[in-house]
């Protein structure tokens, strides 16, 4: 749920865990556009996290609010890490509109060199 992964990351990044935490699989995880947040924290506070798979996480994408700042967050942390080098998103249920931002927002990031969007 939202509040178990936001708990998940709170203790990820107020551990040294931040600094070692390479990889991220939230797949087929019931978490929601909430977990916005906490997703870009990661992605701005761990320093060598490499890779991320998104891949079927129910509800997340599917309701996003463009007014929230988490899902912004998100966007500019996707676009700023300079350690992200993998990003899976398989299979998902979104509107074009979220699709294309997701898509822009992957563009902008040089380091990245495996997209599976």
């Amino acid at each position: 749920t939202d509040l178990q992964f936001e708990e998940l990351v709170e203790a990820l990044v107020e551990s040294n865990t931040r600094k070692t935490l390479r990889s991220l699989d939230v797949s087929r995880s019931d978490i929601g556009p909430t977990s916005f947040h906490n997703l870009a924290r990661l992605l701005n506070e761990s320093e060598n996290l490499t890779e991320i798979a998104l891949c079927s996480s129910r509800g997340l994408f599917e309701s996003v609010n463009f007014d929230s700042t988490s899902y912004e967050s998100f966007l500019n942390a996707l676009r700023s890490s300079e350690t992200l080098k993998e990003f899976h998103l398989g299979k998902i249920v979104c509107s074009e509109h979220v699709y294309r931002s997701l898509q822009e927002a992957l563009s902008y990031n040089t380091t990245l060199r495996n997209v599976e969007a």
